[in-house]
């Protein structure tokens, strides 16, 4: 009896400590036993911006790989966990950023918390993807348009990845608005607080290309190459003596503060809450772009169009 009981708890132990992956659905992820490489990608059918259930999948595998727990893939080991990539299976898209629909949906009903709520989630899942906490580098792997909360997303990873071709950029000051959940605590951990700013105010479109030139993309490869780069630079440069340590070291020095970024999505909040009419308008139009993009997320390749200043 005694014996049969402690199965019983063991085998509750184990349910406890494991990760049903298969209800994650707004995600692919993929276990690589020999290397250690977890791959994280947003799923082909889901949407190309970052709604609330995907930010709550993305959590959870985030939260699992932090308390060690084991992820029901196969051959997968919380101990041989050691490189962590997200990306994209959407053609043509990284992510979108926030979702805009939501946005508007949550000031047109005066929701503070709604939006709260958001930007909570979304300010966590940069956080975690940018600090670290657990024993891991993460990678951020760019195979197609990043815009917004996209590019936070990229900026976050420890090592950034990026195919020729890629386009990335802010764009929320063109509806008065700004980039909340990171942008700037994140570009200064990889340029000046001039180009950090000129980033952010300017709502360009950048290329891969010259955001490497710039240093913000660590590595640069040709398109449909992205995954083999990145086992390249885990062969060439991760497997060094010292290089591990010293990405510890290094996320040490540019530490981020989640208290900060929390203060900062409330000054986001608060500017969204408070868009005057014209704004919103032009809200109004991105969302129809977007409405049109989750239509078509299965398409062979997506055109991104950004508004002008005009």
């Amino acid at each position: 009896m005694l014996s049969a009981f402690n199965s019983n708890l063991d085998a509750g132990q184990d349910a406890a400590n494991t990760v049903d992956t298969s209800v994650l659905t707004n995600l692919e992820l993929r276990f690589d036993h020999s290397t250690g490489v977890l791959w994280k990608y947003i799923a082909a059918h889901s949407t190309p911006h970052f709604s609330h259930a995907q930010l709550d999948d993305i959590r959870t595998v985030q939260n699992a790989v932090r308390d060690g727990l084991h992820l029901k893939l196969p051959n997968f080991e919380s101990a041989k966990l050691k490189y962590m990539v997200f990306g994209s299976k959407i053609p043509g898209i990284f992510s979108l950023g926030g979702d805009l629909r939501l946005f508007r949906d949550l000031i047109a009903r005066r929701d503070r918390h709604g939006l709260e709520l958001y930007s909570r989630k979304a300010t966590d899942a940069i956080f975690h993807h940018a600090a670290n906490s657990a024993d891991v580098m993460t990678f951020s792997l760019v195979q197609g348009t990043a815009m917004g909360g996209g590019f936070e997303a990229t900026l976050a990873g420890n090592v950034v990845v990026a195919e020729r071709g890629a386009r990335l950029g802010f764009p929320e000051v063109l509806f008065g608005l700004f980039p909340g959940m990171g942008a700037y605590t994140l570009l200064r951990r990889r340029v000046d607080c001039a180009t950090a700013e000129k980033i952010i105010l300017g709502a360009k479109n950048y290329t891969a290309e010259e955001l490497h030139r710039m240093g913000i993309v660590d590595v640069l490869c040709e398109p449909g190459e992205g995954e083999h780069a990145v086992y390249s630079y885990i062969s060439r440069q991760a497997h060094r003596p010292g290089v591990l340590a010293f990405r510890r070291a290094l996320n040490r020095a540019r530490a981020i503060d989640h208290k900060e970024l929390y203060a900062i999505a409330d000054e986001w909040v608060d500017t969204a809450m408070n868009l005057p009419h014209e704004n919103l308008k032009r809200i109004d139009r991105l969302v129809a772009g977007q409405r049109k993009l989750d239509l078509v997320s299965n398409a062979p390749k997506v055109t991104i169009k950004v508004l002008s200043k005009d």
